[in-house]
């Protein structure tokens, strides 16, 4: 007979058992997690990343300027450039940085010669003493 008494409680106890192990399996899991250890101030900070940037083209020249939130613990700005043609421009389209400078966390305004017709795009990133990269900041900027 299927639903009599006896089968019923060995039912009862075949899930209690299947419970109780799988609980206790949750509780081994859970508990061992990883290394304990007091919290610890990170070794390197990764630097905060330009702040008010900004590109101006004037006089056939263009000029990226920027400020640091922290000029402490800069080693370097890395500044990257994409150059498109404006018939060629395609704003959903990725752009293909290439390093164009690196300069130290004193200079605060980036220029070279540009040439018309061109949609162009400036990368910043910051590098701090330890070799930590901030995260990268991108302005575009057409040219007439």
């Amino acid at each position: 007979m299927k639903n009599s008494p006896g089968n019923i409680k060995i039912e009862k106890r075949f899930s209690y058992l299947i419970f109780s192990a799988c609980f206790f399996i949750l509780i081994l899991l859970l508990g061992g997690c990883g290394r304990k250890a007091f919290p610890s101030a990170p070794s390197s900070m990764v630097p905060d990343p330009p702040k008010k940037l900004d590109a101006v083209f004037e006089n056939g020249e263009i000029k990226v300027s920027w400020q640091l939130a922290n000029y402490e613990n800069v080693k370097a700005i890395h500044i990257y450039k994409s150059k498109i043609p404006k018939a060629r421009f395609c704003p959903t389209c990725p752009y293909t940085f290439e390093p164009v400078a690196s300069v130290s966390s004193t200079e605060k305004i980036y220029r070279e010669k540009a040439v018309s017709g061109y949609h162009y795009a400036f990368k910043l990133e910051i590098e701090s003493a330890d070799g930590e990269m901030s995260s990268p900041r991108i302005i575009t900027l057409e040219t007439p």
